[in-house]
């Protein structure tokens, strides 16, 4: 009987345990009573506090939430379990700011590219706009959703101006006056969800179109960046979400063709 085992029921049981072994059972199944019924309040305690913090989403220009915040708090329980694995979506929805310079290379239809991402905060600007030569082809990405927004580094700035002016300054730089231009205004889904109840027209008052109409509102933003192009250069638009995996075909047909034109301008056709 010192094994521990009821010769009646062949089994581990407290009928064949010693009052030390009985103790230290009833310890132990107490403590994870205990753990079960704090994980139990923690949660409760985390919804409490997620009810508030969706709050502040609703007001998210002015705490500088991330537009992601909502996708997120919504599948809180989903994220929170032991067993957890992110999805495709959950990947691309996270938001991680870019600094320095990062350099990306990977082949598509047997064609090199090599992709170049930098940061666009104030205070990553002069670490690279000295450092490109030969540029194929110049992508600069805005957001659609920011017209009501501030910067993080200046509650002066709005946003979207803030992004219009750099890139105009871009464009005027010696690096990039030869450059094709693609552009693409990102965020469409959250515009589409906040100018429903932020009005454009009361931060560009220059807007004339409809209210709570996505569209007008598009062309608008649209317009204000071309007519940063002063020098009748080529630029290739889309309007996307940072979610859409087919971004990078939209780039590739983008180039192919900005080549194809500067191959004809070498040679006089055009």
């Amino acid at each position: 009987m010192s094994l521990g085992v009821c010769l009646q029921c062949l089994s581990f049981c407290r009928c064949s345990l010693s009052e030390a072994e009985k103790a230290a059972r009833d310890t132990n199944k107490d403590l994870n009573k205990w753990l079960q019924q704090q994980k139990q309040k923690q949660k409760r305690e985390l919804k409490l506090l997620l009810l508030g913090v969706r709050t502040c989403y609703e007001r998210r220009r002015e705490y500088q939430l991330l537009d992601s915040t909502n996708y997120y708090l919504t599948d809180i329980d989903r994220i929170a379990a032991s067993d957890y694995i992110p999805t495709e979506q959950d990947v691309l929805r996270v938001r991680v700011p870019t600094t320095g310079i990062n350099e990306y290379s990977f082949k598509m239809n047997q064609v090199s590219l090599r992709l170049v991402d930098v940061g666009g905060q104030k205070s990553e600007r002069r670490k690279w706009i000295h450092c490109f030569q030969n540029v194929v082809s110049l992508i600069f990405l805005a957001s659609l959703s920011e017209y009501d927004q501030v910067l993080e580094e200046s509650e002066n700035e709005n946003r979207m101006r803030e992004s219009l002016s750099l890139f105009y300054f871009i464009l005027k730089s010696e690096y990039f006056e030869t450059s094709p231009i693609i552009l693409f205004l990102n965020k469409m889904d959250i515009l589409e969800e906040k100018i429903l109840k932020s009005h454009l027209v009361d931060y560009f008052p220059e807007f004339h179109g409809a209210k709570r109409n996505a569209e007008d509102a598009m062309n608008f933003i649209l317009k204000m960046y071309k007519g940063q192009i002063k020098d009748g250069r080529d630029i290739y638009c889309h309007t996307t979400c940072a979610t859409d995996t087919d971004n990078i075909r939209k780039v590739y047909a983008d180039i192919k063709d900005a080549v194809f034109l500067k191959i004809l301008r070498n040679l006089d056709l055009l």
